[in-house]
């Protein structure tokens, strides 16, 4: 019940941070969960874990939105996030 409760709380997260990638660009739903796995797979860290900290990152209001810094991570290639190309997803 524990794992089904975790996954059930991963998934939310997940969909949070996809939501805040996506508001900051142009970017559809699976954009932005590939943003998020390509960045999870280059960091070395379980996408839930990253996921988190975007939402984290967006709470504690670190960062304003912008297309150059999605999630408010600064700077973007550092957080392993790129910037949203003009018309993605569209």
């Amino acid at each position: 019940m524990l794992a089904t409760l975790d996954s059930a709380h991963a998934a939310v997260i997940i969909g949070q941070a996809k939501g805040i990638l996506m508001a900051q660009g142009d970017l559809d739903s699976d954009d932005a969960f590939d943003q998020l796995r390509t960045a999870s797979q280059r960091l070395n860290v379980k996408l839930r874990d990253l996921a988190a900290d975007v939402v984290s990152r967006r709470r504690q209001g670190s960062g304003r939105p912008s297309s150059a810094s999605p999630a408010g991570l600064t700077p973007a290639p550092a957080a392993g996030l790129r910037p949203a190309r003009a018309g993605a997803g569209r």
